[in-house]
């Protein structure tokens, strides 16, 4: 991995763990054992390395939402792989999604970082909009209230629980979160 990689990684965990605003060069520096200075190399300024961070992270992220969608899944297997992501971070225990993270503290990024923390939530919004469409459309999903309003619930959600599990030492379950987003959304 290049230094460039392991920056980014390092950032990622920091920023998860702590938020964007409790995080600095010389944590990073420490946890990739090289000196402040040199982050600036690769990164001029910590907005940089932000941007970096949530640029990557979206496409990991979304890499296997558009596979699934590519691929002809069905709707209920686009919003699985969705849960999945969100299931994953919460096993992590102390970690949140890194974009909650970042729009936690959206007041104190700066532009590049607010547009990707944007970039994100309408790319969710937009593949989950969809998806739940496809679904409404096949009779899989309740009818009665807008795709789009369902979208923002199962992001809210999502996010929310992350937030609230690690507060509270995660006494409910993700999984148990995602059961009922699931049964919110089957067909009555």
């Amino acid at each position: 991995m290049d230094m460039k990689q392991r920056l980014i990684r390092a950032m990622r965990d920091l920023v998860q763990r702590r938020g964007y605003s409790a995080v600095s060069y010389a944590d990073v520096a420490e946890r990739v054992k090289l000196r402040k200075a040199s982050i600036h190399h690769h990164f001029p300024a910590k907005a940089d390395l932000a941007a970096a961070v949530a640029r990557a992270y979206r496409e990991e992220i979304d890499a296997p939402l558009r596979a699934a969608e590519e691929n002809g899944a069905s709707p209920a297997r686009i919003i699985e792989v969705y849960l999945e992501g969100f299931a994953a971070c919460a096993a992590e225990g102390e970690r949140v999604c890194l974009i909650g993270a970042l729009a936690a503290d959206q007041l104190n990024l700066e532009g590049a970082v607010q547009d990707e923390v944007r970039t994100f939530f309408a790319a969710h919004q937009d593949i989950l909009t969809r998806t739940i469409r496809r679904g409404q459309e096949s009779g899989a999903f309740r009818r009665d209230l807008p795709a789009e309003n369902l979208a923002r619930l199962f992001s809210s959600t999502c996010q929310g629980a992350l937030l609230v599990g690690r507060a509270t030492s995660g006494d409910t379950p993700f999984a148990a979160i995602a059961a009922t987003l699931k049964a919110v959304l089957a067909a009555r």
